[in-house]
């Protein structure tokens, strides 16, 4: 049994990588966030200056020579501490109650990543309601994103439940992501319109708002709740 939650745009800490004494602000489009800020934009799959490597190269050697040595020198989270939903402690309850190893966050930024998988800052979503133009990842976007996927064949079971919380509009990419697992879906949904039975099992969750996801996903973690699974 997995669990998948959609990220969140309210971050713990602003730690990224930096170039030139300037902190690294991963968008969609670079061009337009570096008109309104100090910091330096990029895209995760953008080459870095004066590299051959790209920014999403460079943090899995970060991450390799984080789990060899422990050492993080820029002071980078954990995907299950980064996302810090106001008022929610949905990401330190799947954790506790599934474990790092069967944790798993969809980031519209760097793709289906290991909850103990360090991230840096960035500012990049699928919502497209009050949000800026250039950090909203949109479906033409999909050749500038060379994503994760570290939900994998060799690490799920033939039938094994994976549990998803999230929003619709980031429902698609999680079937994307998943697309190839021997895996049965469950997504917990609170809009009227039922997720593909073809694709998973909808569990309807009376929850209202733009952060139903975070109370479901603690809920789940609640015996007392006795949420249908």
């Amino acid at each position: 049994m997995k669990a998948v939650i959609q990220c969140c745009k309210t971050k713990s800490t602003t730690a990224s990588f930096r170039v030139r004494n300037q902190r690294v602000k991963f968008v969609v489009q670079p061009k337009h966030r570096s008109e309104e800020t100090d910091d330096f934009p990029a895209r995760p799959d953008e080459r870095m200056p004066n590299r051959t490597t790209t920014w999403r190269e460079q943090l899995v050697e970060y991450n390799d020579t984080f789990r060899a040595t422990g050492q993080n020198p820029l002071g980078l989270k954990q995907a299950f501490e980064l996302y810090a939903p106001k008022g929610y402690t949905a990401y330190s309850d799947l954790l506790r109650h599934f474990s790092a190893s069967n944790m798993y966050i969809l980031s519209a930024g760097w793709g289906l990543v290991r909850a103990d998988f360090l991230l840096p800052d960035y500012d990049i979503t699928f919502r497209i309601q009050d949000t800026p133009e250039w950090c909203v990842r949109k479906p033409a976007d999909a050749e500038l994103f060379h994503d994760f996927a570290h939900l994998t064949p060799d690490v799920v079971s033939n039938d094994e439940l994976v549990y998803f919380f999230g929003g619709g509009s980031y429902l698609q990419f999680f079937f994307t992501a998943t697309s190839t697992l021997p895996v049965k879906r469950v997504v917990y949904y609170s809009a009227k319109t039922v997720p593909d039975p073809k694709k998973c099992r909808g569990i309807k969750y009376d929850g209202k708002g733009m952060t139903w996801m975070y109370r479901c996903a603690s809920d789940f973690c609640k015996p007392s709740k006795q949420l249908e699974r």
